[in-house]
């Protein structure tokens, strides 16, 4: 089939729902990083979720696009084909939401990650020093992070 935005959800859902049969009764993480919070915060909108975690994420596509070329400013964002509305999935979100993005990025900086994180009716949002875009899921902070924050809310590095 062709990619789009129906097909990214119905295969995160087809994810979600192969993890919950094949692991009954265990708690369901769900985390994205950049482009992937889009279809994170999506399945954390319609299924039952214990934590989602998004690093370095955006509320709708047009703060990726903007980046580029900033063209897609309010009623613009209806020429956006497939936008991924982060910002409408979270209204749904009834799990924990932890937002984490780095000083260092360039791509969503962390301006972005505050903004994304008023979306939620209660996230928790960190922000970690000098960790590029691209290296969020090879930092040892940031894994470390993670971790403890899963097994204890609330976790301060």
């Amino acid at each position: 089939g062709r990619m789009n935005l129906k097909t990214m959800q119905k295969s995160a859902e087809a994810l979600y729902d192969y993890a919950a049969m094949r692991y009954p009764g265990r708690e369901l993480i769900v985390m994205g990083h950049s482009y992937g919070c889009g279809m994170a915060a999506y399945l954390a909108s319609v299924r039952d979720c214990s934590r989602l975690i998004l690093l370095s994420g955006y509320r709708t596509s047009a703060d990726m696009y903007n980046r580029i070329l900033p063209f897609y400013w309010g009623p613009l964002q209806v020429f956006i084909k497939n936008n991924i509305r982060v910002d409408r999935y979270a209204v749904k979100t009834t799990c924990p939401v932890t937002v984490i993005g780095s000083d260092a990025d360039t791509t969503l900086p962390a301006e972005l990650q505050k903004k994304l994180t008023g979306c939620y009716a209660d996230a928790e949002l960190m922000i970690f020093s000098g960790i590029a875009h691209e290296d969020y899921l090879t930092s040892t902070e940031i894994i470390e992070y993670v971790k403890h924050s899963i097994t204890k809310p609330n976790y301060i590095p």
